[in-house]
């Protein structure tokens, strides 16, 4: 047997890199995005952000279509202890899907991009709302639970 993916700080450290270091000026348009139970709510006003940005965020399920993966907050904190919990665990799987006909273990999300929460508003607070009235109003209408 193979040894087995994990998600890691490093690796997200790399995910959040390639969006933030992007050349692009909306790294996240025309993206997928996989929000995990326990993210900002409200989910109507988050999703309507993404859909100003530019972004899809109707996926229901952590698969290969999903470009971006957005953890909450206290998974990334349990990850930084060297702890786990559900949401991790489902990471962790995807990394490690098991072939039964080959018996080999593959990364169902190789292309997906994991990102704290925290981190991807942050950025969008920084570097995607400039004057736009309507962008920031929508983004204002999110219950945050912790200082951006």
């Amino acid at each position: 047997m193979e040894k087995k993916n994990s998600l890691t700080l490093d690796l997200i450290q790399e995910h959040i890199s390639k969006i933030v270091n992007s050349p692009l000026p909306n790294p996240i348009y025309g993206k997928n995005i996989f929000f995990f139970e326990g993210c900002v709510k409200p989910r109507l006003e988050r999703n309507q952000l993404f859909g100003y940005l530019g972004v899809f965020s109707g996926s229901n399920e952590l698969n290969n279509e999903v470009d971006i993966c957005v953890i909450p907050l206290s998974s990334y904190k349990m990850l930084k202890d060297g702890e786990s919990d559900d949401v991790i665990n489902e990471i962790n799987e995807k990394m490690n899907s098991h072939n039964k006909e080959t018996n080999r273990y593959t990364n169902a999300i190789s292309n997906t991009l994991i990102i704290p929460e925290k981190k991807l508003f942050a950025f969008i607070k920084e570097k995607l709302l400039k004057d736009d009235k309507v962008k920031i109003n929508q983004f204002n209408r999110i219950n945050f639970n912790y200082k951006l």
